[in-house]
């Protein structure tokens, strides 16, 4: 990463919120997808990644990440590994919130 710890959390954590919040947008209450989920998916995962790949690579996708830390190591840079943590917990942490937000907004429409 060229960005500090810090602003790589906040882009890390936008990003996987546009992409999460786009899946369950095009999911019923029950999780069923629409038959626009392919679509609205796809284009959250392309906004996030335009909006994190110049700050941090487009690392929303924590295996995507992981194996470009473990490339990176072949490649002789040592340092890669030790910010995979952001790209592990920011989205796990950032899906949950999300999806908390969700339920909560879903069982009050009913």
């Amino acid at each position: 990463m060229s960005v500090s710890d810090e602003f790589a959390i906040v882009i890390v954590f936008i990003g996987t919120v546009l992409v999460v919040a786009a899946a369950l947008n095009a999911t019923d209450k029950k999780g069923v997808a629409s038959a626009s989920y392919p679509v609205v998916t796809g284009l959250g995962y392309a906004v996030a990644t335009m909006l994190t790949v110049f700050f941090t690579g487009g690392g929303i996708n924590p295996a995507r990440s992981t194996a470009a830390a473990v490339i990176a190591i072949f490649e002789g840079d040592k340092t890669a590994i030790s910010d995979l943590w952001v790209f592990w917990v920011v989205p796990l942490l950032a899906g949950a919130i999300v999806g908390l937000i969700d339920l909560l907004f879903r069982s009050q429409a009913t």
